[in-house]
């Protein structure tokens, strides 16, 4: 889907088309991006386990496991491929093998930074929902932004009741 909005459009759209509230996220933080999905997951009322690490450091796809394992009730994974920030760049195939094992879980990938720079095979990978923008790793002008939905991650979107107007998945 394209919008016309900023990444952080299709970030909000990722969180409110998902979930309902109190669901239970596991949000990874390496810099500024991680921590905006982290605010959004708030603003939504959704149940965080907040995995933090140092702006330069990347996310390990280990405690990610840990986190699943310990709340096997939770319904996605926001991860950052690359974090503007730092320029960290995250392994989001090893956390798509990890999440695979949880049917109801999403895998959100913000890779506003990271299409059209890096790797990022959307299917071959298993990733259910990833985000760019055009100002990023595209190098177009600001004001578009995308995503991919999966059929999991469509599934997510059948079960969600957040609210949601403009960024309403199923009227794109």
């Amino acid at each position: 889907m394209i919008m016309a909005c900023s990444g952080t459009g299709v970030m909000e759209s990722s969180i409110s088309n998902l979930f309902c509230a109190g669901d239970t996220v596991v949000v990874t933080r390496n810099g500024k991006f991680g921590d905006r999905m982290k605010q959004l997951s708030e603003v939504y009322g959704l149940n965080i386990v907040d995995l933090a690490y140092e702006w330069t450091e990347t996310v390990k796809p280990a405690d990610i496991a840990k986190a699943l394992e310990e709340n096997p009730e939770a319904r996605g994974v926001i991860v950052t491929q690359s974090e503007t920030s730092s320029g960290v760049l995250n392994d989001v195939k090893a956390v798509a093998e990890i999440t695979a094992e949880y049917p109801d879980c999403v895998l959100i990938v913000d890779s506003i930074t990271g299409i059209g720079a890096v790797e990022c095979r959307t299917d071959e990978w298993g990733l259910d929902v990833v985000m760019t923008g055009s100002q990023k790793g595209l190098m177009l002008p600001p004001g578009l932004a995308a995503l991919s939905v999966s059929d999991k991650a469509w599934k997510a979107y059948e079960r969600s009741t957040l609210p949601k107007y403009y960024f309403d998945w199923g009227k794109y």
